[in-house]
Protein backbone atom coordinates (compact mmCIF):
# COMPACT_ATOMS: atom_id res chain seq x y z
CA UNK A 1 0.00 0.00 0.00
CA UNK A 2 1.37 3.60 -0.78
CA UNK A 3 2.10 5.72 2.35
CA UNK A 4 0.16 8.69 0.01
CA UNK A 5 -2.83 6.90 0.15
CA UNK A 6 -3.62 7.04 3.71
CA UNK A 7 -2.45 10.89 3.93
CA UNK A 8 -6.12 12.92 3.36
CA UNK A 9 -5.89 16.65 2.20
CA UNK A 10 -7.19 19.60 4.12
CA UNK A 11 -10.92 20.00 3.15
CA UNK A 12 -11.95 23.25 1.64
CA UNK A 13 -14.79 24.28 4.41
CA UNK A 14 -13.07 27.66 5.63
CA UNK A 15 -15.03 27.19 8.88
CA UNK A 16 -13.32 23.91 9.44
CA UNK A 17 -10.31 25.54 8.84
CA UNK A 18 -10.83 27.78 11.65
CA UNK A 19 -11.34 24.95 13.84
CA UNK A 20 -8.80 23.13 12.25
CA UNK A 21 -6.18 26.19 13.31
CA UNK A 22 -7.97 26.74 16.90
CA UNK A 23 -7.48 22.99 18.17
CA UNK A 24 -4.14 22.71 17.07
CA UNK A 25 -3.19 25.92 18.88
CA UNK A 26 -4.93 24.88 21.70
CA UNK A 27 -2.80 21.50 21.62
CA UNK A 28 0.11 23.20 21.20
CA UNK A 29 -0.23 25.09 24.58
CA UNK A 30 -1.92 22.11 25.99
CA UNK A 31 1.10 19.59 25.07
CA UNK A 32 3.77 21.72 26.39
CA UNK A 33 2.40 23.13 29.23
CA UNK A 34 2.16 18.48 29.94
CA UNK A 35 5.87 18.65 30.04
CA UNK A 36 6.50 21.60 31.85
CA UNK A 37 4.30 20.78 34.32
CA UNK A 38 5.88 17.35 35.15
CA UNK A 39 9.54 18.77 34.76
CA UNK A 40 7.89 21.49 37.74
CA UNK A 41 6.86 18.84 39.50
CA UNK A 42 9.65 16.44 39.70
CA UNK A 43 12.42 19.59 40.27
CA UNK A 44 10.37 20.75 43.35
CA UNK A 45 9.83 16.90 44.85
CA UNK A 46 12.15 14.00 42.83
CA UNK A 47 9.11 12.31 43.21
CA UNK A 48 8.11 10.03 39.88
CA UNK A 49 4.20 9.45 41.64
CA UNK A 50 3.76 13.03 42.16
CA UNK A 51 4.82 13.41 38.34
CA UNK A 52 1.91 10.77 37.53
CA UNK A 53 -0.49 12.08 40.08
CA UNK A 54 -0.30 16.08 37.73
CA UNK A 55 -0.54 13.90 34.54
CA UNK A 56 -4.04 12.26 36.49
CA UNK A 57 -5.01 15.84 37.32
CA UNK A 58 -4.93 16.78 33.58
CA UNK A 59 -7.32 14.26 32.98
CA UNK A 60 -9.49 13.60 36.15
CA UNK A 61 -12.04 15.79 34.74
CA UNK A 62 -12.96 13.67 32.10
CA UNK A 63 -14.92 11.50 34.33
CA UNK A 64 -18.18 13.27 36.33
CA UNK A 65 -17.01 17.27 36.87
CA UNK A 66 -16.31 17.31 32.16
CA UNK A 67 -19.33 15.25 31.41
CA UNK A 68 -22.37 18.10 33.06
CA UNK A 69 -20.55 20.58 31.92
CA UNK A 70 -20.39 18.67 28.45
CA UNK A 71 -24.37 18.07 28.65
CA UNK A 72 -24.69 21.56 29.75
CA UNK A 73 -22.34 22.95 26.87
CA UNK A 74 -24.65 21.07 24.66
CA UNK A 75 -27.45 24.03 24.46
CA UNK A 76 -25.28 26.72 23.79
CA UNK A 77 -23.79 27.61 20.12
CA UNK A 78 -20.35 25.15 20.18
CA UNK A 79 -17.93 28.03 18.48
CA UNK A 80 -19.02 30.33 21.83
CA UNK A 81 -18.42 27.21 24.37
CA UNK A 82 -14.79 27.08 22.64
CA UNK A 83 -14.15 30.16 22.65
CA UNK A 84 -14.96 30.79 26.50
CA UNK A 85 -13.10 27.39 26.95
CA UNK A 86 -9.70 29.07 25.46
CA UNK A 87 -10.07 32.09 27.65
CA UNK A 88 -10.82 30.34 30.94
CA UNK A 89 -7.76 28.22 29.94
CA UNK A 90 -5.42 31.34 29.45
CA UNK A 91 -6.71 32.79 32.67
CA UNK A 92 -6.34 30.02 34.44
CA UNK A 93 -2.29 29.04 32.82
CA UNK A 94 -1.39 32.85 33.11
CA UNK A 95 -2.01 31.85 37.21
CA UNK A 96 -0.16 29.21 36.89
CA UNK A 97 2.76 30.67 35.39
CA UNK A 98 3.12 33.85 37.28
CA UNK A 99 1.83 32.27 40.75
CA UNK A 100 4.71 30.71 42.05
CA UNK A 101 2.51 28.24 43.79
CA UNK A 102 2.87 25.51 46.31
CA UNK A 103 2.46 21.75 44.37
CA UNK A 104 -1.11 21.20 46.15
CA UNK A 105 -2.15 24.55 45.34
CA UNK A 106 -0.91 24.27 41.96
CA UNK A 107 -2.08 20.97 40.96
CA UNK A 108 -5.65 22.42 42.56
CA UNK A 109 -5.25 25.56 39.80
CA UNK A 110 -4.23 22.65 37.11
CA UNK A 111 -7.24 21.12 37.80
CA UNK A 112 -9.80 23.74 37.22
CA UNK A 113 -8.33 24.78 33.83
CA UNK A 114 -8.40 21.10 32.59
CA UNK A 115 -12.15 20.88 33.75
CA UNK A 116 -12.94 22.51 30.62
CA UNK A 117 -10.79 20.53 28.84
CA UNK A 118 -13.63 17.90 28.05
CA UNK A 119 -16.40 20.26 27.27
CA UNK A 120 -13.74 21.83 24.60
CA UNK A 121 -12.80 18.61 23.16
CA UNK A 122 -16.38 17.25 22.60
CA UNK A 123 -17.67 20.51 20.96
CA UNK A 124 -14.71 20.44 18.68
CA UNK A 125 -15.23 17.12 17.49
CA UNK A 126 -18.94 17.83 17.32
CA UNK A 127 -18.58 20.77 15.40
CA UNK A 128 -16.37 19.76 12.84
CA UNK A 129 -19.37 17.31 11.70
CA UNK A 130 -21.48 20.23 11.33
CA UNK A 131 -18.93 22.70 9.04
CA UNK A 132 -17.10 19.93 7.23
CA UNK A 133 -19.95 18.96 5.35
CA UNK A 134 -19.34 16.86 2.33
CA UNK A 135 -16.13 16.34 3.69
CA UNK A 136 -16.33 14.85 6.45
CA UNK A 137 -14.43 11.74 6.89
CA UNK A 138 -11.26 13.82 5.06
CA UNK A 139 -11.83 16.45 7.66
CA UNK A 140 -11.53 13.90 10.75
CA UNK A 141 -8.32 11.88 9.19
CA UNK A 142 -6.61 15.45 8.31
CA UNK A 143 -7.02 16.25 12.57
CA UNK A 144 -6.10 13.64 13.60
CA UNK A 145 -2.55 13.65 11.66
CA UNK A 146 -2.89 17.35 12.93
CA UNK A 147 -3.15 16.69 16.19
CA UNK A 148 -0.42 13.81 16.32
CA UNK A 149 1.45 16.77 15.01
CA UNK A 150 0.83 19.13 17.39
CA UNK A 151 1.59 17.05 20.07
CA UNK A 152 4.81 16.48 19.09
CA UNK A 153 5.87 20.01 18.26
CA UNK A 154 3.73 20.88 21.62
CA UNK A 155 6.68 18.78 23.30
CA UNK A 156 9.62 20.05 21.36
CA UNK A 157 8.73 23.56 21.53
CA UNK A 158 8.38 23.10 25.12
CA UNK A 159 11.98 20.83 26.00
CA UNK A 160 14.06 23.79 24.51
CA UNK A 161 11.87 26.50 26.18
CA UNK A 162 12.62 24.63 29.44
CA UNK A 163 16.19 24.27 28.99
CA UNK A 164 16.92 28.19 27.93
CA UNK A 165 14.41 29.11 30.48
CA UNK A 166 11.98 27.77 33.02
CA UNK A 167 8.40 25.62 33.41
CA UNK A 168 6.80 28.65 34.61
CA UNK A 169 7.52 30.28 31.59
CA UNK A 170 6.25 27.70 29.18
CA UNK A 171 3.27 28.12 31.26
CA UNK A 172 3.13 31.79 30.86
CA UNK A 173 3.79 31.02 26.53
CA UNK A 174 0.83 28.26 27.09
CA UNK A 175 -1.69 30.93 27.82
CA UNK A 176 -0.74 33.00 24.82
CA UNK A 177 -1.78 30.12 22.74
CA UNK A 178 -4.93 29.92 24.38
CA UNK A 179 -5.76 33.54 23.77
CA UNK A 180 -4.92 33.55 20.02
CA UNK A 181 -6.88 30.14 19.45
CA UNK A 182 -9.92 32.05 21.07
CA UNK A 183 -9.51 34.89 18.43
CA UNK A 184 -9.33 32.18 15.62
CA UNK A 185 -12.50 30.60 16.43
CA UNK A 186 -14.66 33.65 16.97
CA UNK A 187 -14.74 33.83 13.16
CA UNK A 188 -16.63 30.63 12.60
CA UNK A 189 -20.17 30.98 11.77
CA UNK A 190 -22.67 30.83 14.56
CA UNK A 191 -24.28 27.41 14.61
CA UNK A 192 -26.57 26.40 17.18
CA UNK A 193 -27.32 22.29 17.67
CA UNK A 194 -30.83 22.35 19.11
CA UNK A 195 -31.99 18.79 20.76
CA UNK A 196 -35.41 17.54 19.05
CA UNK A 197 -36.75 18.24 23.21
CA UNK A 198 -34.87 19.90 25.75
CA UNK A 199 -33.35 17.34 28.06
CA UNK A 200 -32.26 17.44 31.82
CA UNK A 201 -28.23 16.92 32.05
CA UNK A 202 -29.38 13.48 33.76
CA UNK A 203 -31.34 12.82 30.49
CA UNK A 204 -28.86 13.63 28.54
CA UNK A 205 -25.92 11.82 29.72
CA UNK A 206 -28.54 8.72 30.27
CA UNK A 207 -28.76 8.69 26.54
CA UNK A 208 -25.45 8.66 26.15
CA UNK A 209 -24.66 5.39 28.96
CA UNK A 210 -27.32 3.47 27.16
CA UNK A 211 -25.51 3.62 23.46
CA UNK A 212 -22.90 2.01 25.43
CA UNK A 213 -24.66 -0.46 27.70
CA UNK A 214 -26.48 -1.62 24.45
CA UNK A 215 -23.37 -1.75 21.96
CA UNK A 216 -21.15 -4.67 22.74
CA UNK A 217 -18.89 -4.04 19.69
CA UNK A 218 -18.35 -0.33 21.45
CA UNK A 219 -17.84 -1.70 24.42
CA UNK A 220 -15.02 -3.90 24.03
CA UNK A 221 -13.38 -1.83 21.59
CA UNK A 222 -13.33 0.66 23.77
CA UNK A 223 -12.24 -1.51 26.66
CA UNK A 224 -9.55 -2.61 24.86
CA UNK A 225 -8.28 0.74 24.27
CA UNK A 226 -8.54 1.72 27.48
CA UNK A 227 -6.11 -1.12 28.35
CA UNK A 228 -2.86 -0.46 25.51
CA UNK A 229 -3.78 3.12 25.92
CA UNK A 230 -3.71 3.11 29.56
CA UNK A 231 -0.05 1.10 29.36
CA UNK A 232 1.51 3.55 26.95
CA UNK A 233 0.63 6.53 28.70
CA UNK A 234 1.85 5.04 32.24
CA UNK A 235 5.48 5.35 30.45
CA UNK A 236 4.79 8.44 28.05
CA UNK A 237 3.77 10.45 31.45
CA UNK A 238 6.94 9.55 33.05
CA UNK A 239 9.23 11.13 30.59
CA UNK A 240 10.42 13.78 32.97
CA UNK A 241 11.56 11.18 35.17
CA UNK A 242 12.69 8.29 32.85
CA UNK A 243 15.11 10.99 30.59
CA UNK A 244 17.07 11.92 33.69
CA UNK A 245 17.17 8.06 35.16
CA UNK A 246 18.00 6.27 32.18
CA UNK A 247 19.37 8.50 29.87
CA UNK A 248 20.82 11.40 32.34
CA UNK A 249 18.65 13.74 29.56
CA UNK A 250 16.81 17.05 30.76
CA UNK A 251 15.63 20.00 29.35
CA UNK A 252 15.64 19.47 25.53
CA UNK A 253 16.91 15.96 25.67
CA UNK A 254 13.49 15.46 27.50
CA UNK A 255 11.44 17.37 24.69
CA UNK A 256 13.16 15.44 22.52
CA UNK A 257 12.46 12.16 24.03
CA UNK A 258 8.97 12.83 24.33
CA UNK A 259 8.26 14.12 20.93
CA UNK A 260 9.60 10.45 19.91
CA UNK A 261 6.35 8.93 20.61
CA UNK A 262 3.84 11.12 18.42
CA UNK A 263 6.25 11.00 15.83
CA UNK A 264 5.69 6.91 16.52
CA UNK A 265 1.89 7.55 16.21
CA UNK A 266 2.19 9.36 12.76
CA UNK A 267 4.45 6.81 11.17
CA UNK A 268 1.87 4.09 12.64
CA UNK A 269 -0.82 5.04 10.76
CA UNK A 270 0.82 5.69 7.82
CA UNK A 271 2.06 2.22 7.86
CA UNK A 272 -0.50 -0.28 9.03
CA UNK A 273 -2.90 -1.28 6.14
CA UNK A 274 -6.30 0.26 6.20
CA UNK A 275 -7.52 -2.81 3.70
CA UNK A 276 -10.37 -5.07 4.59
CA UNK A 277 -13.39 -4.50 6.91
CA UNK A 278 -13.25 -2.11 10.06
CA UNK A 279 -12.68 -4.93 12.29
CA UNK A 280 -9.96 -6.74 10.53
CA UNK A 281 -8.36 -2.74 11.06
CA UNK A 282 -9.04 -3.16 14.58
CA UNK A 283 -7.73 -6.52 14.71
CA UNK A 284 -4.17 -5.68 12.82
CA UNK A 285 -4.40 -2.21 15.01
CA UNK A 286 -4.31 -4.21 17.95
CA UNK A 287 -1.70 -6.64 17.18
CA UNK A 288 1.05 -3.80 16.39
CA UNK A 289 -0.38 -2.12 19.81
CA UNK A 290 0.56 -5.59 21.78
CA UNK A 291 4.06 -6.04 19.73
CA UNK A 292 4.86 -2.41 20.30
CA UNK A 293 4.62 -3.06 24.02
CA UNK A 294 6.78 -6.20 23.91
CA UNK A 295 9.35 -4.11 22.03
CA UNK A 296 9.03 -1.27 24.70
CA UNK A 297 9.81 -4.04 27.36
CA UNK A 298 12.61 -5.54 25.82
CA UNK A 299 14.27 -1.92 24.88
CA UNK A 300 14.61 -0.87 28.11
CA UNK A 301 16.71 -3.46 29.28
CA UNK A 302 19.92 -2.18 27.85
CA UNK A 303 20.27 0.46 30.76
CA UNK A 304 20.95 3.66 30.60
CA UNK A 305 21.65 4.46 26.73
CA UNK A 306 19.86 7.57 25.37
CA UNK A 307 19.80 6.54 21.87
CA UNK A 308 17.94 3.02 22.97
CA UNK A 309 15.32 5.08 25.04
CA UNK A 310 14.71 7.49 22.14
CA UNK A 311 14.01 4.16 20.06
CA UNK A 312 11.60 2.72 22.84
CA UNK A 313 9.67 5.96 23.37
CA UNK A 314 9.19 6.03 19.19
CA UNK A 315 8.03 2.33 19.68
CA UNK A 316 5.50 3.39 22.38
CA UNK A 317 3.97 5.34 19.91
CA UNK A 318 2.30 2.55 18.32
CA UNK A 319 0.55 1.33 21.05
CA UNK A 320 -1.65 4.13 20.36
CA UNK A 321 -2.51 2.69 16.89
CA UNK A 322 -5.14 0.43 18.34
CA UNK A 323 -6.90 3.63 19.69
CA UNK A 324 -7.07 5.23 16.20
CA UNK A 325 -8.56 1.55 14.67
CA UNK A 326 -11.19 1.56 17.26
CA UNK A 327 -11.71 5.16 16.82
CA UNK A 328 -12.45 3.96 13.09
CA UNK A 329 -14.66 1.15 14.73
CA UNK A 330 -16.73 2.70 16.94
CA UNK A 331 -17.20 6.21 15.17
CA UNK A 332 -19.42 5.19 12.81
CA UNK A 333 -21.64 3.72 15.10
CA UNK A 334 -22.39 6.84 16.97
CA UNK A 335 -26.16 7.68 17.24
CA UNK A 336 -26.44 11.58 15.78
CA UNK A 337 -28.90 13.09 18.44
CA UNK A 338 -26.55 14.51 21.60
CA UNK A 339 -23.36 13.55 19.75
CA UNK A 340 -21.30 15.81 21.48
CA UNK A 341 -22.05 14.14 24.76
CA UNK A 342 -21.24 10.81 23.39
CA UNK A 343 -18.26 11.90 21.63
CA UNK A 344 -17.37 13.07 25.54
CA UNK A 345 -18.65 10.23 27.20
CA UNK A 346 -15.96 8.12 25.04
CA UNK A 347 -12.94 10.31 25.53
CA UNK A 348 -14.25 9.93 29.26
CA UNK A 349 -13.76 6.03 29.60
CA UNK A 350 -9.90 6.96 27.06
CA UNK A 351 -8.81 9.46 29.19
CA UNK A 352 -9.75 8.56 32.76
CA UNK A 353 -7.71 5.10 31.66
CA UNK A 354 -5.06 7.47 31.12
CA UNK A 355 -4.82 9.35 33.81
CA UNK A 356 -5.24 5.81 35.51
CA UNK A 357 -2.49 4.29 33.83
CA UNK A 358 0.08 7.74 34.41
CA UNK A 359 -0.49 7.64 38.29
CA UNK A 360 0.04 3.72 38.22
CA UNK A 361 3.26 4.16 36.29
CA UNK A 362 4.77 6.66 38.77
CA UNK A 363 3.89 4.44 41.59
CA UNK A 364 5.59 1.72 39.74
CA UNK A 365 8.64 3.27 38.63
CA UNK A 366 9.09 4.66 42.15
CA UNK A 367 8.78 1.36 43.83
CA UNK A 368 10.28 -1.12 41.57
CA UNK A 369 12.40 1.43 39.75
CA UNK A 370 12.61 2.67 36.27
CA UNK A 371 13.17 -0.78 34.46
CA UNK A 372 11.06 -2.84 36.33
CA UNK A 373 8.14 -0.36 36.13
CA UNK A 374 8.10 0.36 32.96
CA UNK A 375 8.43 -3.45 31.84
CA UNK A 376 6.00 -4.46 34.71
CA UNK A 377 3.29 -1.80 33.04
CA UNK A 378 3.86 -3.09 29.62
CA UNK A 379 3.13 -6.23 30.64
CA UNK A 380 -0.71 -5.08 31.32
CA UNK A 381 -1.18 -4.14 28.02
CA UNK A 382 -1.51 -7.68 27.14
CA UNK A 383 -4.72 -7.88 29.08
CA UNK A 384 -6.76 -6.13 26.24
CA UNK A 385 -6.91 -9.67 23.95
CA UNK A 386 -9.25 -10.62 26.37
CA UNK A 387 -11.94 -8.21 24.58
CA UNK A 388 -12.88 -9.07 21.35
CA UNK A 389 -15.22 -7.53 18.89
CA UNK A 390 -17.89 -9.96 17.54
CA UNK A 391 -18.66 -10.80 14.28
CA UNK A 392 -22.30 -10.11 14.10
CA UNK A 393 -23.35 -6.85 16.29
CA UNK A 394 -26.64 -5.15 16.92
CA UNK A 395 -26.14 -0.94 16.05
CA UNK A 396 -28.19 1.21 18.35
CA UNK A 397 -29.86 3.67 16.12
CA UNK A 398 -30.28 7.46 17.42
CA UNK A 399 -33.46 8.34 17.41
CA UNK A 400 -37.18 7.46 17.27
CA UNK A 401 -37.29 8.01 13.34
CA UNK A 402 -34.86 5.39 12.32
CA UNK A 403 -31.86 7.84 11.37
CA UNK A 404 -28.83 5.18 12.20
CA UNK A 405 -25.00 6.73 12.89
CA UNK A 406 -24.13 5.49 8.94
CA UNK A 407 -25.22 9.12 7.52
CA UNK A 408 -28.24 9.08 4.84
CA UNK A 409 -29.96 5.27 5.95
CA UNK A 410 -32.64 4.82 7.36
CA UNK A 411 -34.34 1.86 9.42
CA UNK A 412 -37.83 1.06 10.76
CA UNK A 413 -36.73 -1.24 13.95
CA UNK A 414 -34.67 0.05 17.01
CA UNK A 415 -32.45 -2.17 16.10
CA UNK A 416 -30.09 -3.84 13.40
CA UNK A 417 -28.13 -7.16 12.67
CA UNK A 418 -25.06 -6.71 11.01
CA UNK A 419 -22.06 -7.99 9.87
CA UNK A 420 -18.92 -6.57 10.81
CA UNK A 421 -17.20 -8.82 8.12
CA UNK A 422 -18.57 -6.79 4.86
CA UNK A 423 -15.76 -4.71 3.91
CA UNK A 424 -16.28 -1.21 4.32
CA UNK A 425 -14.71 2.36 3.38
CA UNK A 426 -12.27 3.15 6.07
CA UNK A 427 -12.01 7.17 7.32
CA UNK A 428 -11.83 8.02 11.19
CA UNK A 429 -15.01 9.60 11.93
CA UNK A 430 -13.84 11.08 15.32
CA UNK A 431 -10.41 11.58 15.21
CA UNK A 432 -8.04 10.30 18.23
CA UNK A 433 -8.96 11.32 21.53
CA UNK A 434 -5.55 10.70 23.46
CA UNK A 435 -5.07 13.73 25.36
CA UNK A 436 -6.65 11.99 24.13
CA UNK A 437 -4.30 11.78 25.12
CA UNK A 438 -7.80 10.32 23.98
CA UNK A 439 -6.05 10.88 25.81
Amino acid sequence: MKLTSTLPRLPKSADFRRVWIATIISQLGDWSARLAIGVLVYERTGRPSLVGAAALVFIAPYLGLGQILTARAERYQRRNVMLAADSFRAICFLGLGLGGLPILPLLLLLFVAASVDPVYEAQSSALIIEVAEDEYDAAIRFSHISKQTAQMAGLGVGGLLIAFMSPEVVLLVDAGTFVVAALIVRGVAARRHTPAESLSVRATLAGGFSFLRRDQTTRNAVIATMITVGAGVAVEGQVAVLGPELAGWTGGGIGALAMATPIGSIVAMAIVSTKGSDVALYYRSLIVSLGAAAVVAALVLAGKNGAVLLLAFFALGFMFQASMAANILVGKRIPADNRSTVFGLLQALILVASGVGAYAGGVAIEWLGPTVGVQAMMVTSATAVLFVVPRQTRRVISGPEGATSRRGEQLTSDEVIIDLRDPVPVDDPVGHTRSARPQ
